[in-house]
């Protein structure tokens, strides 16, 4: 240890949380059942898991070159982790790689026909049946839906 006690009592705290937190995404990933459990154990005490590992270079070795880069890492990591688990999140959502039967509250369960697909029930989980169909088919459009259509009445909306 070298004189300054505080630096290294820090150094061996953050080097501990950061080792428990990537432990726990670890099992995290290796003991949930469906991806939006796994999405949790992925991003959340991984990305807190990296920032201390950085913040515990920053305090070891206190240079312009370690925190510049070391922020940049914090910085990247903030920002790239909740974007690429949210995108995969909605793939398994779009494509039905999910089990409906764990989720809480599925705020998109009434709005699936928005998005053209038709999401297995939860007992399908059981059968296999997991793979999202189409509810309809593409309609053939007649002309171009930003252009109005020159036969509808000024009142008409419908299109």
């Amino acid at each position: 240890m070298t004189g300054e006690w505080w630096r290294d009592a820090l150094t061996i705290a953050l080097v501990f949380a950061a080792a428990v937190l990537c432990l726990a995404a670890g099992v995290g990933l290796l003991r949930f059942s469906d991806v939006l459990a796994r999405l949790h154990a992925a991003t959340k005490p991984q990305v807190l898991g990296v920032i201390l590992v950085v913040a515990d270079v920053i305090f070891s070795t206190p240079t312009i070159g370690t925190i510049t880069l070391g922020f940049s890492i914090i910085l990247f990591q903030a920002l790239t982790a909740p974007i690429s688990a949210h995108m995969v999140g909605r793939a398994a959502y779009r494509t039905g790689k999910f089990r409906s039967d764990v989720l809480f509250r599925d705020e998109l369960r009434g709005r699936n026909h928005l998005l053209g697909l038709d999401y297995p029930d939860p007992e399908d989980y059981v059968s296999g049946n997991t793979v999202a169909t189409p509810l309809v088919q593409e309609a053939p459009v007649e002309h171009d839906p930003v252009v109005p259509n020159h036969e509808q009445t000024p009142g008409d909306t419908a299109r």
